[in-house]
């Protein structure tokens, strides 16, 4: 897909032999600013990335909801403690060598868009959910030359 594609040639380094493991299901274009949606899922991934060191695994999912849609960036690393609205606040960082920019910086993009992202721990995942409202969400049923605005595949 073209975003994860992107994500995935700017994290090479860091993956290693690792795939980013994605389950994108129907309706997976977004009406989005498709560098700014990159900046964020390497933003996330690269989190994921360090938290879960090099046996980890990380993965993008997609799902279709009631009200739009869901994308979320997950780990299997040990999560995060205390609030986690915290992790979106300048400066707070949890990590030695952290500036605690990242995730700042990736909620302004989100709300650009006028989407939301919220982090939790799900079993035995991390996992940050970005929500994208309906009308940013390409419907297959609508060729997408006749969508206004720019859009991006998620995968």
């Amino acid at each position: 897909g073209d975003l994860c594609g992107r994500v995935e040639a700017l994290l090479r380094d860091s993956l290693g032999t690792r795939p980013i493991e994605l389950h994108i299901g129907k309706d997976g274009r977004l009406r989005c600013d498709p560098d700014k949606m990159t900046q964020v899922l390497v933003n996330l991934l690269s989190n994921g990335l360090e938290a879960c060191g090099p046996n980890g695994r990380i993965g993008v999912d997609w799902v279709a909801t009631p009200h739009g849609g869901e994308l979320r960036v997950w780990d299997d690393g040990p999560g995060f403690v205390g609030e986690a609205s915290r992790l979106f606040a300048p400066w707070y960082t949890t990590k030695p060598r952290g500036t605690g920019l990242g995730l700042p910086i990736t909620h302004r993009l989100v709300r650009a868009h006028g989407w939301n992202v919220a982090g939790a721990r799900r079993d035995s995942r991390t996992v940050f959910t970005v929500s994208v409202r309906s009308e940013d969400i390409v419907r297959d049923s609508v060729p997408p030359k006749q969508q206004p605005g720019p859009e991006a595949r998620v995968a």
